[in-house]
């Protein structure tokens, strides 16, 4: 929590100073897969659209520095095609709600005097905190026999640092690197008669792009890439009142050579691929 009150605090004070406030709505494709720790294949993937509404603001610092905030609301339901802990492959739907909130720094390295020119070329650096539920929906298997859903929630802390290269009020591409610096997942077995474990999934460097062509000074068409990249999270092992719960063959991966054989649950290598396509206003 304390991570989300520090960047809406950035955030908050650029409404009275800002220069310029961006709205933007669209919609995104969406893709979520795991993986098995073991060979590798695919064990779930996530595809569907989701829709999200955004808002921005930017303020000048100095003549070469910018800062601003933004924050997002996404939603969707997207198709959930994955297998039981016996393989059995089973299809089901999944529900994201979500926001996200960003603080982010723009540092000019090429000005128009340099390239004599509309053409810039940036720095950009920001910092942000995003959260979504991930509500997975009771299923069946391809035999027909029902599937148990729950509700998964997630807190990512990230960083990002990159480049931006502009063509006066034309256009602009921009990219780079982004960093979950941290992840918490909490999982709703809670309806199964456990104890909700806590897990956190361990972040990798992924990668950002976005294309924005203006259409007038006020309006422009965005396109966007974003990712986040996950290793697999530590082992937790299942609780109920505090107490662990053995292995009884129904939930769970623990490890192979773990002679206790208590129930656990991770969280598999996850990748998530969002392509989001937007309109946006600026005044």
């Amino acid at each position: 929590m304390w991570r989300s009150l520090l960047v809406g605090m950035l955030w908050m004070p650029l409404w009275a100073v800002a220069q310029e406030v961006q709205f933007s709505a669209g919609i995104e494709s969406f893709r979520w897969e795991e993986f098995d720790r073991v060979d590798g294949h695919s064990l779930l993937q996530e595809t569907g659209k989701r829709h999200f509404f955004g808002v921005k603001s930017d303020m000048a610092v100095s003549p070469v520095l910018y800062f601003g905030g933004g924050a997002r609301l996404f939603s969707g339901v997207v198709d959930y095609d994955g297998e039981t802990q016996l393989a059995v492959p089973a299809f089901s739907r999944t529900k994201y709600q979500g926001w996200n909130i960003e603080a982010d720094f723009s540092r000019l390295l090429l000005p128009v005097e340099m390239t004599k020119s509309d053409r810039t070329l940036w720095i950009t650096m920001g910092l942000g905190h995003e959260r979504w539920v991930r509500d997975i929906r009771d299923g069946e298997t391809i035999y027909g026999d029902p599937v148990a859903g729950y509700v998964e929630e997630y807190a990512i802390s990230y960083a990002r640092l990159g480049t931006k290269y502009a063509d006066g009020d034309k256009w602009s591409l921009s990219g780079g690197i982004k960093y979950p610096i941290h992840a918490e997942e909490s999982i709703g077995f809670g309806r199964f008669g456990y104890d909700d474990p806590e897990l956190e999934p361990e972040g990798v460097l992924s990668f950002y792009t976005t294309l924005v062509y203006q259409l007038s000074p006020s309006w422009s068409i965005d396109m966007r890439y974003d990712s986040y990249r996950f290793e697999r999270s530590a082992i937790r092992f299942l609780t109920k009142d505090g107490t662990r719960v053995k292995d009884i063959g129904t939930i769970g991966v623990c490890e192979p050579d773990d002679p206790v054989k208590d129930l656990c649950v991770m969280q598999p290598q996850s990748h998530q691929d969002t392509l989001s396509l937007m309109m946006t206003m600026r005044f």
